[in-house]
């Protein structure tokens, strides 16, 4: 069909046939687009490479006294060549602290051991090992995932949690002792934070995520939770986001915690949702119904 054929004119088989013809000159421009973006993330791993090779050489040993409470974190261990931990530990191997002093798990709270992600930006691996967690990071990787980037963590023996810096997650082996009298800072850096903002800042950090499932336009608002999924039927109907509103306001009223705390993180469009609250440690018992 020419160019200048208006649209309009054209029969149904016209502009079938036009579809397809643009399909096929679009075909190889997406191909070559592909293309380059694949060659542009390597031309970046292999800055990162060189950038951190050479920051390697200029930082080969990372000195930490477990007894003073000063402890590597995963970046300097990352970075790091020497033996502080060996390269063929094991994440299972290692136990893993936030600054606060809190002992924390690494990946999702339902993994059966740890694990870490990483990626190139194209890829993404699951790392179990510090000899890998070292050799991915000379090749350019970083911790975490395109979509989250940063390190997973979660409190161990609940469902809650967060992603950190590498920087904010600190090591030591499984059968050194450590009892934490201050908050843990890189190298050994003492806090002057005051312990109320301490504690403030620790609450904050604490996450609980929810699966909601909602049920807009109901008769009467009610909340009913199982200890899987909190069942929310709502008054008010989907429009311009009224529902999940409504949503919010009710779990924030259930849980006895500002709506602020309360956040719709996905499904803002669909029935299945799911929801983090800040600051909150545990969950009520299952079985519970609330209007």
């Amino acid at each position: 069909m020419a160019e200048h054929v208006n649209l309009e004119q054209a029969s149904d088989e016209d502009l079938a046939r036009r579809v397809q013809e643009i399909m096929a000159e679009m075909a190889p421009l997406e191909e070559a687009l592909g293309r380059l973006r694949v060659q542009i993330q390597q031309v970046a791993s292999e800055q990162k490479k060189r950038e951190r090779s050479q920051h390697l050489k200029a930082r080969m040993q990372v000195r930490t006294t477990v007894a003073q409470g000063q402890m590597a974190t995963l970046q300097q261990v990352a970075e790091s060549s020497n033996d502080l931990v060996p390269p063929d530990t094991a994440l299972a191997g290692l136990r893993f602290f936030r600054d606060s002093g809190t002992e924390v798990g690494l990946g999702y709270a339902t993994a059966r051991e740890p694990t870490v992600w990483m990626t190139n930006g194209s890829s993404t691996a699951a790392v179990k090992t510090i000899a890998e967690i070292r050799s991915r990071y000379l090749e350019g990787w970083d911790f975490g995932t395109a979509a989250h980037p940063g390190v997973r963590i979660h409190i161990p023996n609940s469902r809650m949690e967060k992603i950190l810096q590498a920087s904010e997650v600190f090591i030591i082996r499984r059968f050194e002792s450590y009892r934490p009298s201050h908050r843990l800072h890189p190298l050994g850096r003492k806090s002057t934070t005051s312990w109320l903002g301490r504690l403030a800042g620790k609450l904050r950090q604490i996450v609980v995520r929810l699966t909601v499932r909602a049920h807009p336009r109901s008769s009467r608002a009610r909340l009913r939770w199982d200890g899987h999924t909190l069942e929310a039927w709502v008054t008010t109907s989907p429009t311009e986001g009224a529902a999940n509103l409504a949503v919010i306001g009710a779990i924030a009223e259930w849980l006895n915690v500002s709506r602020s705390a309360v956040r719709l993180v996905s499904g803002h469009r669909s029935r299945a949702k799911i929801v983090e609250i800040e600051g909150l440690r545990t969950l009520p018992p299952a079985g519970q119904t609330h209007r």
